[in-house]
């Protein structure tokens, strides 16, 4: 067993994905290349295979890497298992790090990666058309040179969204445990009760305090992340992303030429 296997876990997960967790990567991309060999290799059978068979099935692999010192990826060129990647604290990009990753939906990198685009090449996310797809359905595709730039920033907004849809179920959940105990009709969760301490000062203004979180504006199709594959086809066709790519790719993962 290597170092890396050492340092990871894979997990099956009820859907029928898996979720493999790594610890530690060197910084080099023979390390990175080992992670990525791992993902390709799971078992190649899960409970939606069906749905993802193109010439041979593939496994829904959710990557998570938790090394603090892995801020530049790379070598996950062509690894079609990887669904979904999770990469705190990585901030670079190296040339066609998920190049033709054809079944990549989730990206969650560090909030500085998106700050500059020099942080990726424009190889970096080339041919992962489902990201395309993503993208465009969320008109990210009108402003783009190139599509890697377009990507960012729908994976920067994607993020931005995320984190505030979290902040917003964590404050509805605290408002709902403010109440539990609440026998009469007026609710506990007032400026003057103890219990929003919780929230925030005693005193603040609630609904001020919940507006300001500004959930953002829906874009587009919004989240088709977990979309069926029909799904993201008939919106690959509708915001006519499929002609970035060859027929070929788009084929075994659509079943549609253009």
């Amino acid at each position: 067993m290597t170092d890396e296997e050492e340092d990871s876990s894979l997990i099956l997960n009820q859907d029928g994905s898996f979720t493999l967790v790594v610890e530690r990567v060197q910084r080099d991309y023979g390390s990175w290349r080992g992670v990525a060999e791992r993902v390709q290799g799971v078992n190649r059978w899960t409970a939606q295979s069906t749905e993802w068979r193109h010439g041979r099935t593939t496994a829904k692999v959710h990557l998570i890497v938790n090394d603090r010192r892995a801020t530049t990826v790379r070598g996950f060129t062509a690894c079609n298992n990887l669904y979904s990647v999770s990469l705190p604290y990585v901030t670079t990009c190296g040339l066609g790090a998920f190049y033709s990753c054809r079944h990549l939906r989730h990206v969650v990198l560090n909030p500085k990666f998106a700050k500059d685009d020099n942080n990726a090449s424009t190889s970096s996310f080339a041919h992962c058309l489902i990201l395309e797809v993503l993208s465009a359905s969320t008109n990210f595709h009108e402003d783009r040179s190139t599509c890697t730039e377009h990507i960012i920033k729908y994976l920067q907004w994607r993020r931005q969204m995320d984190e505030n849809k979290e902040i917003f179920k964590t404050t509805m959940a605290l408002l709902d445990l403010c109440n539990k105990l609440n026998t009469e009709q007026l609710p506990r969760a007032t400026t003057t009760d103890p219990a929003m301490g919780l929230l925030l000062r005693l005193g603040s203004d609630l609904s001020m305090h919940i507006l300001s979180f500004a959930l953002g504006e829906k874009r587009g199709k919004g989240d088709l992340r977990e979309a069926t594959i029909s799904t993201l086809k008939d919106a690959a066709l509708d915001a006519r992303t499929l002609k970035l790519c060859n027929n070929c790719l788009n084929k075994k993962t659509f079943g549609v030429t253009v």
